[in-house]
């Protein structure tokens, strides 16, 4: 198997990076994101198709679809590399940037993998 990493979450508060890869053996498309386990939402999403044993359902914030799409479309850049560990941009509600957080995984700085990517 060959994954290509699409993209991240431009930014998040947190230890969790909602992201994006493209299985490059098969075509299919891969997402990480929060797991939905709440009864309601999943019971609700199973009246339109059942959730199998093996499947789960994962959400992604509206600001990844930019991201969803160049996975869909194949214009992702090949072989852009995810930031892996590195340290967080923490950002105050008016938008600064604060200082790097060491140890965090995600980054807070606008950027999904991509140089010059701003998204």
């Amino acid at each position: 198997m060959r994954l290509a990493f699409v993209g991240i979450t431009p930014s998040t508060s947190d230890d969790e990076c909602p992201a994006v890869f493209v299985d490059e053996d098969t075509g299919d498309i891969w997402f990480l994101g929060e797991t939905v386990t709440d009864p309601a939402a999943l019971a609700e999403a199973a009246e339109h198709s059942p959730i199998g044993a093996k499947e789960s359902i994962v959400k992604l914030p509206p600001v990844m679809k930019a991201i969803i799409l160049e996975a869909v479309n194949g214009t992702y850049e090949p072989g852009r590399r995810g930031p892996g560990r590195h340290p967080r941009i923490e950002v105050d509600p008016q938008g600064a940037r604060g200082r790097g957080v060491p140890g965090t995984t995600c980054r807070g700085d606008g950027l999904s993998g991509a140089p010059g990517d701003t998204r």
